[in-house]
């Protein structure tokens, strides 16, 4: 392949890396997890050496990125004789894994956690008392807090006994 070809190739590898890796944040993974699943579904047979050369990402960032995903099902890894290296594939279909929640969901409610504790603390102001909607606004807010823990522990639970699951059949991680 020519430097111009291949340079128009990996530039709509990028472009479609982008828009993978903005369907996986906006439903509340961590951007950097996002890119590297995307990188690791669109080569199909990556190493993490491969993957730090196209997302810039620290030999660290990536290992421990891989590390969580594997944890987490998302990816899988495979010894390879001939380089002596693991090589790293995609646990599924792209629709299965856009469309489960992935390892990063801990961060997700963390920050959701977060942002309704700010609305509450907001809520606080007496001047808001009397606006059309408080007291919706309040009352969701208050169930949130309780459901979001309630939701925390829910996908602990679904993901642990996901992976026994997978370990007593003896399917790839």
């Amino acid at each position: 392949m020519n430097e111009e070809a291949r340079d128009t190739f990996e530039e709509i590898q990028r472009e479609l890396v982008e828009i993978i890796a903005e369907m996986g944040y906006q439903k509340g993974r961590s951007n950097k997890f996002s890119i590297i699943v995307a990188y690791v579904y669109i080569l199909g047979d990556v190493t993490q050496k491969i993957l730090q050369d196209r997302t810039k990402f620290s030999l660290s960032t990536v290992s421990n990125a891989l590390n969580t995903l594997e944890e987490n099902d998302t990816v899988y890894k495979k010894y390879n004789q001939d380089d002596h290296q693991y090589h790293y594939f995609l646990n599924g279909t792209l629709s299965d894994i856009l469309g489960r929640n992935m390892g990063d969901f801990q961060t997700y409610f963390s920050q959701l956690s977060k942002k309704i504790q700010e609305v509450g603390e907001i809520l606080k102001d007496t001047r808001l008392y009397d606006k059309k909607g408080y007291d919706n606004i309040k009352e969701f807010v208050e169930k949130m807090a309780i459901l979001i823990p309630a939701f925390q522990n829910l996908m602990i639970k679904y993901q642990l006994s996901t992976q026994q699951h997978r370990k007593e059949e003896g399917s790839p991680k």
